[in-house]
């Protein structure tokens, strides 16, 4: 708690953590559209976010809006591929296998999730010893 009373660290992880949120959803997307696009910016968003502290804010919601918006992105992809599939179209329409990127983006939001924790229980061990328990 600062002398006038706010908590500034609980307003600059939740600040930190939507930026992670909007770049990892952004990266994510980019990341399936236009892959060369979405991997530069992966790699600067990255760097960038994990040198801004506290740490662990950004990088997780990063990684559990990119991890997400892969999945959804697959989903909706694999999902269109089967109602056009029906036997009175015409066209073969046969998605590809899609179990790679469902782990590589599942491991992304455990991953995301984890630093969470680890984020969480750092902002907790700050707060120790103080009346400005969040």
């Amino acid at each position: 708690m600062n002398a006038s009373g706010g908590r500034p660290l609980v307003r600059a992880s939740a600040s930190l953590f939507l930026r992670g949120v909007v770049l990892g959803a952004a990266v994510g997307t980019l990341g399936l559209l236009a892959p060369g696009i979405g991997l530069i910016l992966a790699v600067a968003g990255v760097i960038l976010l994990a040198a801004i502290r506290p740490r662990y804010w950004a990088p997780s919601g990063f990684l559990i809006a990119a991890g997400t918006s892969w999945l959804l992105l697959l989903w909706r992809a694999a999902s269109s591929c089967r109602v056009i599939a029906n036997p009175n179209y015409s066209a073969d329409c046969r998605p590809p296998d899609l179990a790679p990127y469902v782990a590589v983006a599942g491991l992304w939001i455990v991953i995301g999730f984890g630093l969470l924790v680890v984020a969480g229980a750092r902002r907790r061990s700050e707060y120790a010893g103080t009346d400005g328990l969040p």
